[in-house]
């Protein structure tokens, strides 16, 4: 999903909601990021470490706010096409929030994630 935004402008701002070191972006899919198949395997399990959760979840539905084509409210692309560059959500958040009922799929031409009611109460309080 193209999104009105660059990388740099997408790496600051998630810099400014989360200090830690693992940022909720990733560079380089090593998996077909359009296969919902390929997000819920992993090669490791992804720790419960809730801040970056809670970060990352306002951060990617921010993006998605962004994009050239609108989307549903509180969905995000499974692929964030930015002016410079390519970024994917983290894949072990994703499975970790898909299976502990935060997330579900949507296809809005092409794959993407939406928030359950779960969810929308886990992280925005609704």
């Amino acid at each position: 999903m193209h999104i009105q935004m660059t990388v740099a402008e997408a790496e600051s701002l998630i810099a400014t909601r989360y200090p830690g070191l693992s940022k909720p972006l990733t560079k380089f899919p090593k998996h077909a990021p359009q296969s919902l198949d390929a997000w819920l395997t992993a090669r490791k399990r992804e720790r419960g470490y809730m801040p970056r959760k809670y970060a990352a979840v306002p951060f990617y539905i921010y993006l998605a706010e962004h994009a050239i084509d609108a989307l549903p409210p509180r969905v995000f692309p499974a692929v964030f096409n930015f002016e410079d560059g390519t970024r994917l959500p983290d894949k072990g958040l994703i499975k970790a929030l898909f299976y502990n009922g935060s997330l579900c799929c949507r296809h809005v031409g092409e794959l993407a994630f939406g928030l359950t009611e779960e969810g929308q109460r886990r992280f925005f309080g609704d």
